[in-house]
């Protein structure tokens, strides 16, 4: 068993919550939260469920990540994403673990550091950017965890899936090719909190694999490991991407979240696939 023994994780519907859960419940006692059961925006709700649990982390994975939904619904984006870290303040001073993005970059000289300066050029990525700094201003113990392209094969939410799921029943998709990241599993991801909470971190840390690639190459080597037919995957824009479906948020394009630290950059990107 851990140091820290009781670990509250919001957002347990979430393809990572479910991943730590699953993968860390013999070193943990975890309590698993769905939106249901604890509603981040109600500070009664929070306290009284920390009351109830009285965890020594938390892993807050619950927010509104729809880029699109945040940028047409400002006030709702925030009051999940920012001003609900305040509502854990009065009844928490654990270690606080909040999830972040690679879009509080603008994406224009990516991939980026953890000492990189932020710049989001989107309401979600700003969103994300004011929690970070709410978070390391309300709690001393804090991990700001960034992500990007969290990715799982058992979620039907994932692009993963979405891609295996139309090259099965061999349907042409388009992908974007000139937004490059480097996509991380969701169990790969639960293996790097475990070990900023395990060494007693403190700071920003980023998560990322080995491999930075457009979304359009990250497709065909989703294809190629799964043994389905890459040719089905055609390449399109992220501008005639956009126009097509109408998308309301611009994206950073050149992205990617690389670590200053070398126990954080040994996640190989094929062998989670």
């Amino acid at each position: 068993m851990k140091q820290y023994k009781r670990i509250l994780i919001t957002g347990g519907k979430g393809q990572l919550a479910s991943s730590f859960s699953s993968l860390f419940s013999d070193d943990y006692k975890i309590y698993c939260y769905n939106k249901q059961d604890l509603d981040i925006t109600n500070t009664k709700n929070v306290e009284n469920v920390i009351n109830e649990v009285k965890p020594d982390i938390i892993l807050n994975c619950a927010a509104m990540t729809d880029v699109d939904l945040c940028e047409i619904n400002e006030d709702d984006c925030y009051e999940v994403n920012f001003k609900s870290i305040n509502n854990f303040k009065y009844s928490f001073n654990g270690l606080f673990i909040q999830l972040s993005t690679d879009y509080v970059f603008n994406g224009k000289s990516g991939p980026y550091f953890e000492n990189d300066n932020p710049d989001p050029i989107n309401i979600y990525g700003r969103s994300k950017l004011n929690s970070e700094i709410l978070v390391n201003k309300l709690f001393k113990k804090n991990i700001i965890l960034r992500t990007n392209i969290l990715f799982s094969k058992n979620s039907d939410a994932s692009f993963v899936s979405w891609v295996i799921n139309n090259l099965k029943n061999r349907k042409n998709i388009s992908v974007i090719d000139d937004q490059f990241n480097n996509p991380i599993s969701v169990e790969d991801c639960s293996k790097i909190i475990d070990i900023l909470i395990s060494n007693k971190c403190n700071g920003i840390f980023h998560a990322g694999t080995n491999k930075v690639i457009s979304r359009y190459d990250f497709a065909k080597i989703i294809a190629t490991n799964s043994n389905y037919d890459s040719d089905l995957i055609k390449p399109i824009s992220s501008e005639e991407f956009f126009s097509k479906k109408n998308i309301k948020a611009f994206r950073p394009l050149n992205s990617g979240l690389l670590s200053n630290y070398d126990f954080l950059s040994n996640f190989d990107l094929k062998n989670s696939l």
